[in-house]
């Protein structure tokens, strides 16, 4: 019975998203999602109609996906439909090695990216009419990894931060994403009256992938120079930065609340436990360092906050001495929190006894010079 449910899914999926009527359901993209999927998965007889016929399906990972599954054609088919012109071309050449309908393509579209994409793999194969191209790459030994950067680069010099964009996301092995290219992008001149080429460039690499960590945090610097702290919580929400401790730590001198949520997004349990305690969150910051195994000293962290602020190193105490579940113990002792309360007193009334003896006429034998070790609390 379960081999049949695949295509009893693909039926229902089907009726809802593609018959006839309206449907509440008929521009879900999860469903959509859902639907192409499993057509992948168990019955690719269907899978073109399903392509041609929806439009709101994350074009960007389904077709990831398909290629991961060797449907080259769909693959073509979705970044040709979704207009990521520069993707669909490599599919052509990279997977289906079919140089002519990449020629065509090209031809039809007219985006400056895939001509680059398109001259790069010619000057590679040396066929075309680009054989002077050819012997320029043969004779200083160029390889496709170079001749990609050079054309990259050419691209920025340029100016033309979209199409280089396009050329980054379409290069493999995420060879044009790494700290080199985000040095050379520093070091570009900017515009009069125009945000930084880095800040441009990424604001079109944004448009087609998700940032990676070096990206992420660069990016964020540049929108925290111009006070576009609302970019940043918008990126976040749309999950399209890598969060790291890195970003959490730049946000924070920023924003204590949105380092929090970058620290909790990244895995960061150490600065997530700090940055709660930070915000005040208490019991949150008790639970979250059970939770993640970290041993915060929270005696510690209570007579950091005593010096700081007397008022919350109270709500701290309150919360340490609460038992978390009716009937069980407590975090810690009421008493280990007393001793840290009484520790400043007794600093204090040993420090008048001390000033005292040293005012007072010195005598053969004073107090505190018998009695070195003398508490009077004890």
């Amino acid at each position: 019975m379960s081999s049949h449910l695949p295509q009893k899914l693909i039926d229902l999926l089907e009726r809802i998203l593609l018959g006839s009527g309206t449907s509440t359901f008929r521009e879900n993209r999860s469903l959509q999602n859902l639907l192409i999927l499993t057509a992948i998965k168990s019955d690719r007889s269907r899978l073109t109609g399903v392509l041609a016929s929806l439009e709101k399906y994350d074009a960007a990972e389904i077709a990831i996906f398909a290629l991961g599954k060797e449907l080259y054609e769909e693959a073509f088919f979705i970044y040709k439909r979704f207009g990521m012109n520069a993707l669909a071309v490599r599919v052509l050449i990279e997977h289906l090695k079919d140089l002519d309908r990449a020629a065509e393509f090209a031809a039809s579209c007219e985006d400056p990216a895939v001509l680059e994409i398109l001259d790069n793999a010619r000057v590679l194969t040396a066929t075309g009419p680009h054989s002077a191209g050819s012997a320029f790459a043969t004779d200083r030994g160029l390889s496709a990894d170079e001749l990609s950067e050079r054309t990259w680069k050419r691209l920025i010099d340029s100016k033309k931060y979209s199409e280089a964009a396009v050329l980054a996301t379409a290069a493999t092995n995420g060879l044009l994403r790494t700290e080199k290219t985000l040095q050379h992008l520093k070091q570009v001149d900017s515009q009069p009256g125009q945000s930084s080429p880095l800040l441009l460039y990424m604001q079109n690499l944004l448009e087609n992938v998700k940032l990676n960590k070096s990206e992420s945090l660069e990016y964020c610097k540049e929108l925290f120079k111009q006070n576009q702290k609302e970019e940043v919580q918008r990126c976040l929400k749309a999950n399209t930065l890598q969060c790291s401790e890195e970003l959490g730590d730049l946000a924070n001198e920023h924003d204590s609340l949105l380092s929090l949520e970058i620290y909790m997004r990244g895995n960061c349990e150490e600065k997530v436990v700090n940055s709660l305690i930070a915000t005040r969150k208490f019991k949150e910051a008790l639970k979250a360092s059970r939770s993640c195994g970290q041993k915060t000293d929270f005696l510690q962290v209570l007579r950091r906050l005593l010096r700081e602020n007397v008022e919350r190193a109270t709500e701290l105490a309150l919360v340490l001495t609460e038992p978390e579940e009716p009937e069980t113990e407590p975090p810690v002792e009421l008493d280990r929190i007393l001793e840290v309360f009484n520790e400043p007193a007794q600093q204090f009334l040993l420090l008048l006894l001390r000033r005292k003896e040293r005012d007072a006429p010195r005598k053969s034998h004073s107090f505190l010079h018998s009695n070195p070790t003398f508490n009077p609390f004890e």
